[in-house]
């Protein structure tokens, strides 16, 4: 099952919410040693949560969250531009239409089957919202595990970051590539369309799309 939901309706999914939130705790701190904050509910949030992004979230019967990730449209107020602006440096961004992708996260005992939904529900979320590509900031280990299930970023900028080496990447999600994605991952489109269909229901007021 797929949930596309803004921030300001997680309330309606708190199972989700809460085990997606706990899980990335898991992940980032605890696996990855990421130097990031956990509140009081032991949940792994930041301030880029706190403003209205889209998360995608896969679950199931038997797992609230079995993986997900948080996009908002590039430009100010996204972690590539307040922190790792370096990693872009010299790039020049002819398509504006692309959406930050950042908290990639799945679930411990998922693995490529709930990534490969993610970036095809990503996939149709761009073409839904007129925008044209993902982009993303990570390490050697996610860079490794993008290639490993066929999901290869175009490498725009790598940078020195506390000793580790940090890349951004941009995703291009077009029609072909989400056919592949629904292939690869044995998946219904029609779950997807249901997801979004869904999400524009719930919309309470117009969005912005791409010029």
């Amino acid at each position: 099952m797929i949930t596309i939901a803004r921030g300001h309706d997680l309330w309606r999914f708190p199972s989700s919410a809460d085990k997606m939130f706990e899980d990335r705790r898991i992940q980032f701190k605890e696996r990855n040693k990421w130097n990031v904050h956990i509140d009081s509910d032991g949940y792994e949030v930041d301030q880029y949560d706190r403003l209205n992004p889209v998360y995608i979230i896969i679950h199931s019967s038997e797992n609230p969250h079995c993986g997900s990730m948080r996009i908002l449209p590039l430009g100010k107020g996204t972690m590539l531009m307040d922190y790792f602006s370096e990693t872009v440096k010299g790039y020049s961004f002819k398509d504006k239409k692309i959406w930050e992708c950042t908290r990639f996260c799945v679930s411990k005992g998922q693995g490529r089957s709930v990534a490969l939904k993610l970036f095809a529900s990503g996939s149709a979320f761009l073409s839904y919202t007129g925008f044209s590509n993902f982009i993303a900031i990570f390490d050697k280990k996610m860079l490794r595990f993008y290639r490993a299930i066929g999901i290869s970023p175009k490498i725009i900028g790598v940078y020195s970051y506390l000793g580790e080496e940090v890349y951004s990447g941009l995703f291009n999600c077009n029609q072909e590539r989400y056919k592949k994605f629904l292939i690869s991952g044995n998946i219904e489109s029609s779950t997807i369309t249901g997801a979004i269909s869904r999400f524009h229901e719930r919309e309470t007021y117009i969005y912005p799309k791409a010029a």
